[in-house]
């Protein structure tokens, strides 16, 4: 499954309408989705609307982003009888705090991270990478950190994956050739759109249009 924020465009007076410049609905209200990454199912989600919502959220001595994880993440095992769960989050989400929380809960996490998060492994921060090149960390027997250099540095952390690689075919210069990328990016990128590809099938079905009778 995947957790990430969605904004439902509106325009009118209202007290927690959001402002996100950097998505294509500026203007709205911010939900949080927990989906299905296979099928895009909508299984739980969280209206933001403010100070409100922070103080009914359980766990108040957490960061307001590992809280609304651990919520959408009870909310789910509550209504479900599987077990053996993997949420894929962004670097808003991802914490080792939070790691360590849904390893209590048997759940498993995987996603980008930000580098200032607290009890992220200092060298990782400090160590300067050469084109893809890759310094990796395991911590408290239960997590994988790790930094690679690839266009851009990116900082991971998983309890599931290692940092195995997988041979694949790209291309480079217009050319193509095969190359080892690491595994936990490839899956990453496979299972992390699940709210991005709901938000597009949302879009497809235009019951906000005016139609003729």
């Amino acid at each position: 499954v995947a957790i990430d924020e969605s904004t439902v465009g509106f325009k009118g007076r209202i007290q927690f309408k959001c402002y996100s410049p950097k998505k294509p609905t500026k203007w709205g209200l911010r939900i949080f989705w927990l989906c299905d990454s296979e099928n895009c199912y909508v299984f739980s989600h969280i209206p933001f609307y403010g100070k409100t919502t922070t103080e009914s959220l359980i766990r108040p001595d957490l960061p307001f982003t590992s809280r609304i994880v651990i919520h959408l993440a009870e909310v789910l095992q509550a209504h479900t009888s599987g077990s053996g769960y993997h949420i894929y989050t962004d670097r808003f989400y991802t914490s080792p705090q939070l790691a360590r929380e849904l390893h209590e809960m048997k759940i498993h996490i995987t996603g980008t991270v930000m580098a200032s998060r607290r009890d992220f492994p200092s060298d990782l921060k400090k160590k300067k990478l050469r084109e893809y090149e890759l310094c990796a960390y395991q911590c408290d027997m239960k997590m994988m950190c790790l930094s690679f250099h690839d266009k851009r540095f990116v900082t991971m952390l998983s309890t599931f994956f290692g940092p195995q690689t997988h041979l694949i075919t790209g291309y480079r210069k217009k050319q193509p050739v095969q190359f080892e990328k690491l595994t936990v990016i490839l899956e990453y990128t496979k299972f992390m759109g699940g709210v991005d590809r709901a938000d597009q099938y949302c879009g497809c079905y235009g019951f906000t249009r005016r139609s003729y009778k």
